[in-house]
């Protein structure tokens, strides 16, 4: 969708690669998400994630075994939105650190989700709402002003602010502070629900 548009679509005044970087913010808040909390959510389902509680796997240890390995994929498919976006050199290196913060958050509040759901439906109930919320809002806050003020807390909000402003080179104090709180607390819950949920 994102290569038809991009390549079939042009409006005077739009902002170049708009649909590349409209489509890689919706990824970030999707993708990475979905993936680590259906991964935690069936292992809490089949009582492996108990096994490896009692087996004293930290919550460090977990997330850079299985998330690594969804980074890597997910982020595969970033180069795939650079590659259509046509980005090279340092536009596409600042492209892929912002995608790489974005995929991280996204996995950390996937992988909190997952754990603290008791089964894989469960999770998707949850997962669904959260995944549309953090992907649309950043579109949304295109178009209204009070979305817009309410989205800046939001790490995806932030990622599309950092992506528009790459060819400008543009690194906001703000949004670096935003992405580290948000950071900050959704390591935090995943640490605590890891910790209290597993062995339900």
């Amino acid at each position: 969708m994102n290569l038809i548009l991009e390549k079939t679509v042009s409006i005077e005044g739009m902002p170049p690669r708009f649909f590349t970087n409209l489509f890689a913010v919706m990824y970030v808040g999707m993708a990475p998400l979905t993936c680590m909390s259906a991964i935690l959510s069936e292992e809490k389902e089949k009582n492996t994630l108990r096994v490896l509680m009692m087996s004293n796997v930290s919550p460090m240890q977990y997330l850079i075994g299985i998330g690594g390995y969804v980074f890597l994929m997910c982020m595969t498919g970033a180069l795939a939105f650079a590659v259509v976006g046509a980005y090279g050199g340092m536009l596409l290196a600042r492209f892929l650190c912002v995608m790489a913060a974005g995929i991280l958050l996204s996995e950390l509040i996937g992988a909190t989700i997952g754990a603290a759901c008791r089964n894989q439906l469960t999770a998707s109930s949850v997962t669904v709402p959260t995944m549309m919320i953090l992907s649309f809002l950043p579109m949304l806050a295109l178009f209204n002003e009070s979305i817009r003020k309410i989205a800046q807390i939001t790490y995806s909000q932030q990622i599309s602010l950092l992506i528009g402003g790459i060819e400008g080179g543009e690194a906001s104090i703000k949004s670096a502070a935003i992405l580290t709180i948000n950071f900050a607390i959704a390591f935090a819950a995943f640490v605590i629900v890891y910790r209290r949920k597993s062995f339900e």
